[in-house]
């Protein structure tokens, strides 16, 4: 799993300069979180979640267009995006309420 979100950080970093804010989102979510979507639904999320979320933060600064160091507050609101975690709640959260 985590070598293929870092296959679409890459990717998403190499199409930043091309692509405007709503394609890179359109990209992200077709290649970075349905990886994401698949480890969580097979459980593959528990051992490296700590790795997957600081490529999901990374990715989430490439889309914006700033620098590695600046926090990533805001940036998730601001794309519409849910982090790792609150994806992992949302998910435990539809399985358990049906």
């Amino acid at each position: 799993m985590l070598p293929k979100l870092s296959a679409a950080c890459l990717v998403t970093r190499k199409l930043f300069p091309v692509l405007n804010s709503f394609n890179l989102q359109i990209v992200y979510v077709a290649y970075f979180q349905l990886v994401i979507k698949y480890g969580i639904f097979l459980g593959e999320n528990s051992s490296n979640a700590c790795e997957v979320f600081r490529l999901q933060k990374t990715v989430i600064r490439i889309m914006s267009g700033v620098e590695a160091r600046r926090s990533y507050g805001g940036l998730f609101e601001k794309l519409d995006i849910l982090p790792v975690p609150c994806q992992f709640i949302l998910s435990l959260n539809v399985l358990y309420n049906r």
